[in-house]
C-alpha cells in the first residue's frame, strides 16, 4: 500500500463564560513518531477544554490519543478510531493535546484536529 495516511478530524475547544475558541487542525504523525500540540489556558478566560478527533482515512483506522498538563495525563486513549473528551480547567498554563504513532512502523497518518 505504500504510504499510508489516517486522518483524524478533530476539533479542540476551549470554552467559557466569557471567551469561546474553536480550532480545526489537520497535521500529520508519521510512522513510529508521537506529537503534541499545546493549548494555553487562563483561568480568566477559559473554563473547559474539549477535544474530539475522529480517525477518517487509512490503515486499521486507530491512533492513541492523550490530552496532559505537565507531566500529568488527564486523558487517554489507546488504539481508537475516534473520541471526545471534556476537561474542567483548574490550572492555567499550557495543555498538551497528543497523537502517538509510535506502535506503527511502516504508515505516515494525517491527523486534523
Amino acid at each position: 500500500m505504500g504510504q499510508f495516511t489516517l486522518l483524524i478530524a478533530a476539533l479542540l475547544a476551549s470554552t467559557t463564560l466569557i471567551q469561546c475558541g474553536e480550532y480545526d487542525f489537520t497535521v500529520e504523525v508519521p510512522p513510529g513518531k508521537f506529537q503534541c500540540f499545546f493549548q494555553p489556558v487562563d483561568l480568566a478566560k477559559h473554563k473547559t477544554l474539549e477535544v474530539d478527533y475522529q480517525v477518517i482515512d487509512g490503515g486499521d483506522l486507530n491512533i492513541n490519543f492523550m490530552i496532559l498538563h505537565g507531566a500529568n495525563i488527564l486523558k487517554q486513549d489507546q488504539l481508537k478510531v475516534d473520541g471526545s473528551h471534556r476537561i474542567e480547567l483548574n490550572q492555567p498554563g499550557d495543555y498538551q493535546v497528543c497523537f502517538d504513532n509510535s506502535f506503527s512502523y511502516q504508515f505516515e497518518k494525517g491527523c486534523v484536529l
